[in-house]
Parts: structure tokens; C-alpha cells; sequence
């Protein structure tokens, strides 16, 4: 397992390795005919570790391995480098589904519903902290907004009503984060006294920039960059 990513459909998730091409046919939400994919135990001398890979991959690689309970062992020390390429992370969640859809044993425990399930965000994922979910990008960073930036980014084509203004909250100790907001919310909350004219408002972390957040609702990133783009704002 490696350390936690994002999976759109599932999550926050320890990512996993598998071969390329299982990847490909997660993304695709596809599945694989009975004997194209294969346990592949790569045999190092000091560490071993165990992937879901395809036999097209052993075939691509030339690849001899001695089948024990099914799975195939590699000891052939050029070989692992070649299969190592062949691999990339996967959410263990995706792939427990993609080995459903395809005839295998999971590794953990998983019902056929929801290895079929076409549902863009899964009836198990974790949406928690900075996460929000959407309906276009599956699960999602969260970006603070005011509610009627928020509300116009829901009806995708609808244009903003007033001025928008980027906000850059700074730290010494991280790097600035980005938010917009519109000009009506920041009057509002900050008080009328805050300059902006020049349509950035720079404020240091502290009490007043997560007073702000605070009054805010998340939005997905995703459908914020859209949107903006279309507006020819960002």
C-alpha cells in the first residue's frame, strides 16, 4: 500500500499497484475475460511483493515465471525493472471492483452491486476534512466560496452579478492559498473598510482569514476553475 491519494469515486485511499492496463480498464469501469489477469509476485532478493497484472504484460516483457498457487513468481532480476514501468497506483477500492467485475477474489470483501455500480462517487466512499462531493468530478478538493458565488457555480452557464475579487491569504510558514469571492460577500463580512480596487485582497492567516472561511461553503475545484474560465476570469 502507499500513502493516501485522492480517488474520485471513493475517496481519501491508501493507493495500491497494478499494472497499467488494469488502470486503464478501471477508469474505463470495464472488466477483464476469465484468465487475462494474473497475481505477479516479484521475487527481489531482500523484499517480494505481490500485483494484479495482465498476461499481456508477461507476454509484452518475455516474461518466464513458475506458477505457485497461481500466482506467478519472478525472479529474473532484469525483468523487474521492465514490470515495475508496467505498474502504476490504483485505489485498492477500484481495483477490489474491477476484480469482481472480472471474475477474481478481492482483497477485501466487496458485493457485485457495487462492483457494477455506474454511480460516479461509491455507496462506501469517505468524503471528510476538505473533501466535498460533485456530481461532475466525483469527490473533490474543496475551495471556500460565498453562497451566491456557490449558487451560480451550481447553474454552470449563469454569469456573475458583481465584481469578483481573488483572495490570497498568506503565511510565513506555508504557501498562500487562493480563494474568490465576490465583492458583496467581502463588504459584508470583512467590513466596508477593506481595499478593493485592484480586484486581489491580500490577507495574512489568522483569525480574520478563517472568520472568512468559516462564512463560506466549499465548492468543488474543479467546477470553480470551470466556471471562472468560462467567464473569462481566471
Amino acid at each position: 500500500m502507499m500513502s493516501p491519494m485522492l480517488c474520485a469515486r471513493h475517496g481519501g485511499r491508501p493507493f495500491t499497484v497494478a499494472a497499467k492496463r488494469i488502470g486503464d480498464r478501471i477508469r474505463e469501469r470495464g472488466r477483464f475475460e476469465p484468465g487475462e489477469l494474473v497475481q505477479v509476485s516479484l521475487d527481489r532478493p531482500k523484499r517480494s511483493y505481490v500485483v494484479w497484472m495482465t498476461r499481456a504484460d508477461l507476454d509484452e516483457h518475455a516474461v518466464t515465471a513458475d506458477y505457485v498457487d497461481g500466482v506467478a513468481h519472478v525472479t529474473e532480476l532484469r525483468k523487474f525493472a521492465l514490470l515495475d514501468r508496467a505498474c502504476e497506483h490504483v485505489c485498492p477500492d477500484c481495483l477490489d471492483e474491477l476484480l469482481v467485475r472480472s471474475g477474481e477474489q478481492p482483497h477485501s470483501p466487496t458485493p457485485v452491486s457495487r462492483a457494477f455500480d455506474t454511480a460516479i462517487i461509491a455507496d462506501n466512499a469517505t468524503v471528510d476534512g476538505p473533501l466535498v462531493r460533485c456530481n461532475i468530478h466525483g469527490i473533490a478538493v474543496g475551495s471556500r466560496t460565498s453562497p451566491a458565488m456557490a449558487a451560480l457555480i451550481d447553474q454552470r452557464d449563469a454569469v456573475p452579478h458583481g465584481r469578483l475579487i481573488n483572495v490570497v491569504v498568506t503565511s510565513p510558514k506555508a504557501e498562500n492559498k487562493f480563494f474568490w469571492f465576490d465583492e458583496a460577500f467581502l463588504l459584508r463580512v470583512l467590513g466596508p473598510d477593506i481595499d478593493l480596487s485592484t480586484g486581489i485582497y491580500r490577507m495574512e492567516s489568522g483569525d480574520r482569514s478563517r472568520h472568512l472561511l468559516r462564512c463560506g461553503i466549499s465548492v468543488c475545484k474543479h467546477c470553480l476553475r470551470d466556471w471562472l474560465q468560462r467567464n473569462g476570469i481566471a
